[in-house]
């Protein structure tokens, strides 16, 4: 009868242990936040950058100031 150690995981086998999963799946999320917030950051500064230089911060205003218009025409 093979007996496995307090730290292994069922269905992961003997390859990775339940720390190292958690270590990994922590590093992604980690990966994941950083890069959502830096995206986030980029997005940001583009368009005050563009309000700044006069032009609209996106096509999606355009398109709900062009609907207000018509619907209270």
């Amino acid at each position: 009868m093979q007996v496995r150690s307090s730290g292994a995981s069922c269905t992961l086998g003997d390859e990775m242990d339940r720390q190292t999963t958690f270590l990994l799946a922590l590093g992604m999320l980690i990966a994941a936040a950083l890069t959502v917030g830096v995206s986030g950051w980029v997005l940001f500064v583009r368009d005050r950058g563009l309000v700044r230089l006069g032009h609209p911060a996106s096509a999606g205003s355009q398109d709900s100031q062009h609907h207000e218009g018509l619907e209270g025409s």
